[in-house]
């Protein structure tokens, strides 16, 4: 007998099964139209249906996208992930574009990435892709859930990082890490999601069909600069390992590295709010070398990350061993510029304040200075009194 969608267990918590929303459906608006005329023809609780897939609840909401829970007609007790894009595919040359995307996803056959399972484009041109159903948490309420230490934090970051060096080394980057695209199932193993924002590094290649030219894509309180200012530097492999990093951030702290309300927000206050210390931040209390490590991925400058994802992993992995990393904590030097480049504003008002003091103490000094000439003068005349008055007696 099929297992029902309201069967499957639901280690997600806030996920249980709920038809898709008004809201869901109007930013998919070919499938609210469809919907809302199916909805006529069927019974109260049965799924949509969308190309051979039946679509039970929704699992997921983003800007550019909703991800449903489904089951193949030809296979109803295997539960699958479907994603549909709120943009159209209305040319030829996009259809081009979107297949060859997806062939690039598909090369990712990895233990710790979700594996891509079929694609699509619904008949109103919106694109589609199916998913292995991964059910479990994101990665940092799963960290919390299970009242995990540091150590055991670190620990779940190695086999994603194998996942994103594998995907590098076939020219493929992620450009949207953060711990939602991170999922940990009910045995304690992490995969990487979403390679939607993922862009070919292939020679002659372009960005991927959801990116267009000089769009801004990945999450604003994950987002390396490269992707915020676009143009200001390229999107590489470093990127990634600033995502990484920012992942690492939250692991450590159960804070995102930095918080913007919106994207004028983070455009004006970006480099403002870049960590430069993960000390009272979080309950747990991080170590110096850890603390470079995470720094180290975080730097605005793309040059002072790690080269590779395997050199940040192996960096984890010395930690972890107890032998000494090779990243350096920030000298005084450095914070101070740090600091100089985050609050301006602080920084002019701590130098108006130095050179006021400054001034205050030139003054007192020069006041002391008269003074104390004034008393020697006021001495070498007592003297003298005292020698005149010794003569005449």
């Amino acid at each position: 007998m099929a297992m029902a969608a309201d069967d499957w267990p639901t280690f997600q918590d806030g996920l249980a099964p709920e038809p898709p929303s008004d809201d869901d459906l109007s930013l998919v608006d070919s499938l609210h139209a469809a919907w809302d005329e199916d909805d006529t023809h069927r019974g109260a609780g049965e799924p949509w249906t969308l190309a051979d897939y039946e679509l039970h609840c929704c699992i997921g909401r983003g800007g550019t996208c909703r991800v449903f829970r489904a089951t193949r007609r030809s296979d109803p007790r295997t539960p699958y992930a479907v994603k549909i894009y709120t943009l159209t595919i209305d040319n030829e040359e996009s259809r081009l574009r979107f297949g060859r995307e997806v062939q690039a996803l598909t090369e990712l056959d990895h233990p710790h990435i979700a594996a891509l399972v079929d694609h699509g484009v619904t008949e109103q041109g919106h694109p589609f892709v199916v998913l292995q159903y991964i059910d479990g948490l994101r990665l940092d309420e799963y960290c919390i859930r299970e009242e995990l230490t540091l150590e055991q934090r670190i620990r779940l970051l190695l086999p994603i990082c194998d996942a994103l060096q594998f995907a590098h080394d076939r020219g493929i980057l992620h450009r949207d890490l953060k711990p939602g695209n991170i999922l940990v199932d009910r045995d304690g193993r992490p995969y990487l999601t979403d390679f939607g924002l993922s862009k070919p590094q292939r020679a002659g290649s372009t960005d991927t069909l959801h990116t267009g030219t000089g769009a801004v894509m990945g999450t604003l309180n994950y987002m390396a600069p490269e992707q915020l200012f676009v143009g200001s530097a390229p999107v590489t492999a470093r990127t990634d390992i600033f995502g990484l990093g920012a992942v690492m951030y939250t692991l450590l702290t159960d804070q995102p590295p930095m918080r913007f309300v919106d994207f004028v927000d983070a455009a004006k206050w970006y480099y403002h709010r870049l960590p430069t210390s993960l000390k009272h931040q979080g309950n747990l209390r991080v170590p110096r070398q850890l603390e470079a490590v995470c720094l180290k991925c975080l730097s605005a400058n793309a040059d002072r990350r790690y080269r590779s994802v395997r050199a940040f992993q192996l960096e984890l992995q010395r930690f972890l061993d107890g032998d000494s990393v090779s990243a350096r904590g920030f000298s005084v030097v450095r914070r101070i510029s740090l600091l100089a480049q985050q609050y301006p504003w602080l920084m002019r008002s701590t130098a108006a304040l130095l050179v006021a003091l400054a001034l205050l103490v030139a003054v007192f000094f020069g006041l002391w200075q008269r003074s104390e000439a004034s008393r020697q003068r006021a001495d070498r005349s007592a003297a003298a009194l005292k020698r005149a008055m010794r003569e005449l007696s």
